[in-house]
């Protein structure tokens, strides 16, 4: 049973309330020495990637999915045909702008491909971004689950459509990706239809919903 804590109402008369949950904040200061050790010993994957996309910290379960690869940009473990839309993902999520969980092929130590399924959170210092933390694991066959960066979009598509969500007209794609105003419009049908959309404004709605944008 919760405790209540009386409440004066305008009428003068007292009724029980909810009394106030103690903060977890004393608690998790007390144990936050004990996380990085405790990080480092559980089964499953995890890493730091600073601002910048430079791989500065990986656990033991990491290392044996990828290799120690401390040091280097973190787009050196992923499948080179992802790298743009991984790039992509990275930024908008430093900035908050992104899904966080998300699916990936990565490249594993053995050199061998992996789809793996990834859920990420900036690390803040006094407002700004200065990393990301994530945990990583192998893409399971059932329940929900993260969609896979580009949706079976080509990178020129993926392109286009972040280009759509910003609210750029065809001319202006175009003028900005060199290209012409038909080839825009091929690119915009092919995606439209690939994601099952009947509009531009559509298909925008379906990659935001699906987490591609």
């Amino acid at each position: 049973m919760p405790k209540t804590v009386q409440a004066r109402y305008g009428s003068g008369v007292l009724k029980d309330a909810p009394a106030q949950q103690p903060s977890a904040a004393p608690f998790l200061s007390l144990i936050s020495p004990q996380l990085p050790p405790a990080l480092e010993e559980i089964s499953v994957p995890a890493y730091v990637i600073d601002s910048g996309g430079r791989i500065r910290w990986l656990n033991e379960a990491a290392k044996q999915l990828v290799g120690d690869c401390t040091g280097r940009m973190f787009t050196t473990v992923i499948d080179p045909e992802d790298i743009p839309r991984a790039k992509s993902r990275f930024h908008r999520n430093l900035h908050g702008d992104g899904h966080r969980d998300f699916a990936i092929d990565i490249v594993t130590a053995d050199g061998s491909e992996q789809l793996v399924e990834i859920s990420s959170v900036p690390l803040r210092s006094r407002h700004r971004a200065i990393g990301m933390f994530g945990l990583v694991r192998p893409r399971t066959e059932t329940g929900k689950r993260p969609p896979k960066i580009g949706g079976g979009l080509t990178s020129r598509q993926h392109e286009i459509l972040e280009l759509l969500a910003d609210g750029s007209s065809t001319d202006q794609i175009a003028a900005q990706l060199h290209i012409s105003r038909e080839t825009v419009r091929n690119h915009v049908r092919h995606l439209t239809k690939r994601l099952g959309a009947k509009s531009r404004l559509e298909a925008v709605a379906v990659a935001r919903r699906e987490g591609l944008l």
